[in-house]
């Protein structure tokens, strides 16, 4: 009930100031013009390297997105008055989670449209599409959150979250670009080895960050 609370609170206030998604949905949408201007959008090569482009751009965003809602959090001191309120670290996660895991996801529906109307990408395997997707996104999606919380209220907040959070993304973002070009070249099915893998990090990510989140944001 009281990470329900939570995540409705980060939707309502996503909802008014359309400051996140408002933000980080035009720099993707520019970034997959320019390649579409820089390279034949109908050829080969672009169906190729989709994948990765896709991905690329869905952690930059996530990195954004997390960057923006914790220093909002810092500046109104939110975190501390959950804390203050009674609210324990892992119902503060699972909710907070659980709001940017639903907006990265209208950010991947959105720019994964984009990425198959304007590179002509063919999908062979939805489902397995669909699934990488959903893991990877809770993968990025916890590892932001619990990095952008163990920096907050640092003057150089903004900087040290993707030097922190990309390396360890590094795996997840392979992972996915591979299960992506496995659905896009008919080559892959739900049992797919780099779809395992995406479902380990999600796992692994989640679970360490609901524990330790209470732990980070009392620090």
């Amino acid at each position: 009930m009281r990470a329900m609370t939570i995540f409705k609170k980060d939707l309502l206030i996503e909802s008014r100031s359309k400051s996140g998604l408002g933000q980080v949905l035009p720099f993707a949408l520019i970034v997959l013009l320019l390649f579409g201007f820089a390279f034949d959008t109908q050829g080969p090569l672009m169906v190729s390297i989709s994948p990765g482009l896709f991905w690329v751009l869905i952690t930059f965003s996530s990195i954004l997105l997390v960057s923006r809602s914790m220093r909002v959090e810092s500046e109104n001191d939110a975190v501390d008055g959950l804390l203050l309120l009674g609210f324990d670290g892992i119902s503060i996660f699972v909710g907070k989670f659980l709001a940017l895991f639903l907006i990265l996801l209208i950010l991947d529906i959105l720019v994964g449209i984009g990425v198959v109307v304007l590179f002509s990408v063919p999908i062979h395997s939805f489902l397995l599409l669909s699934l990488s997707t959903l893991l990877a996104t809770a993968g990025i999606g916890s590892v932001g959150l619990v990095f952008g919380a163990l920096v907050r209220g640092a003057n150089s907040s903004e900087s040290l979250v993707p030097m922190l959070v990309l390396p360890i993304l590094a795996p997840v973002v392979i992972s996915a670009t591979k299960a992506w070009s496995d659905a896009l070249n008919g080559h892959g099915s739900i049992f797919d080895p780099w779809l395992k893998l995406l479902l380990v990090f999600a796992v692994v990510f989640i679970v360490g960050g609901a524990v330790s989140f209470g732990a980070i944001l009392e620090d």
